[in-house]
């Protein structure tokens, strides 16, 4: 199905459009952080996922890792997540959340939140709640459809998941045990 064939998927590209649009509008007026949009959205992740390698960043949220690297930087200068030695490969490093980094993510929740409960106070319960489900499941669908478009990248599990099966390929569970070249350098010159 394509956008072009039905207007269904049209409305729905137009309608997702508009709210990410007003989205980063949002965040741009309604948010008062010392991070960027770019900066909170890595700090969400490793929210989300824990301690991760910069290259397991850079997976999760589909991007390529210099432009990772330059964004985490930033994070650790601005004292919002550390760099440490990963505990299964000292030549690798693994980014954390600081206490400063989990304080800015709940300001800026508290932040957002104020400004979206303003959004839909006019609304039922059961629109809220039934929105909230198809975006859930339309944030599932996507992740499934970007992992197959983008197999040969490897997914990280959120914090929330079930680890690895023994009887899942042995390629899924040793993906992330060798450094890449980038987690071993960046974050070290980071560091120093």
């Amino acid at each position: 199905m394509h956008a072009n064939d039905d207007p269904r998927v049209y409305g729905l590209l137009t309608a997702l459009y508009t709210v990410a649009r007003n989205a980063h509008r949002l965040r741009q007026v309604g948010v008062d952080s010392a991070c960027d949009k770019a900066g909170y959205s890595i700090l969400f992740t490793l929210r989300d996922t824990g301690p991760l390698r910069l290259s397991e960043l850079a997976a999760a949220m589909h991007l390529d890792i210099s432009t990772i690297s330059r964004q985490v930087h930033a994070l650790i200068a601005g004292g919002f997540c550390v760099a440490s030695d990963d505990p299964a490969d000292r030549r690798a490093r693994r980014l954390t959340l600081t206490d400063r980094g989990h304080a800015e993510l709940k300001e800026i929740v508290r932040q957002l939140g104020t400004a979206l409960a303003e959004t839909v106070q006019s609304w039922p319960d059961a629109d809220v709640d039934t929105l909230t489900t198809l975006l859930r499941r339309l944030a599932a669908d996507l992740e499934t459809t970007l992992l197959a478009r983008h197999s040969g990248r490897p997914r990280v599990r959120r914090l929330d998941e079930p680890a690895l099966h023994a009887a899942e390929p042995a390629e899924q569970a040793s993906a992330h045990d060798v450094p890449e070249q980038s987690d071993v350098l960046d974050l070290k010159e980071t560091m120093q």
